[in-house]
């Protein structure tokens, strides 16, 4: 009985000892983290918060040394006005590239896209896209983007149908 009691006694206190929580301290950030970041001349800061960066770049400008190594691509197809969303997951992380576009036979189709970050918040800016402005087209450049599934979500106008395109790329 002795030896049972002194058994249980050693399996508790082993309990006991794996369940004390063990202290962490906060890491240094990466020296790269706490550089500033800087953009082409021509590239306009859209949104920035703790996370992350988001810069827009025009049309034919350089791209920083993002090139389109590891591509996730999603897309949709309108047959007529409508809103809705899609997505995209990306394992990219760091600095990535974000390509919007829309494709119509009509220039009066419009598309108001927002997106929402993997943690659920968004950007605070609407992508206003048509067909005949910039070639539909839109780049955006992200400074410390974090993995996972990206949401578009789109206000549409179209009379002729649509497709709306995104590629996330390093």
């Amino acid at each position: 009985m002795r030896k049972i009691k002194s058994f249980v006694a050693l399996c508790l206190a082993m309990v006991m000892a794996f369940s004390f929580s063990a202290v962490a301290f906060a890491a240094t950030p990466d020296e790269h983290v706490t550089e500033p970041v800087v953009a082409d001349d021509a590239a306009v800061v859209v949104y920035q918060d703790d996370e992350m960066t988001v810069v827009r770049t025009p049309a034919g400008a350089d791209d920083d040394g993002i090139s389109p190594l590891s591509t996730d691509y999603n897309s949709v197809w309108l047959d007529s006005s409508s809103n809705g969303e899609f997505k995209v997951y990306t394992s990219n992380t760091g600095t990535i590239g974000i390509t919007l576009k829309v494709e119509s036979s009509s220039n009066s189709s419009t598309a108001l896209i927002s997106i929402k970050k993997p943690n659920g918040s968004y950007f605070k800016n609407n992508v206003f896209l048509t067909p005949g402005e910039d070639g539909g087209e839109a780049k955006y450049t992200i400074f410390f983007a974090s993995s996972g599934s990206y949401t578009f979500e789109y206000s549409a106008y179209t009379k002729v149908g649509m497709r709306i395109m995104c590629w996330m790329y390093k």
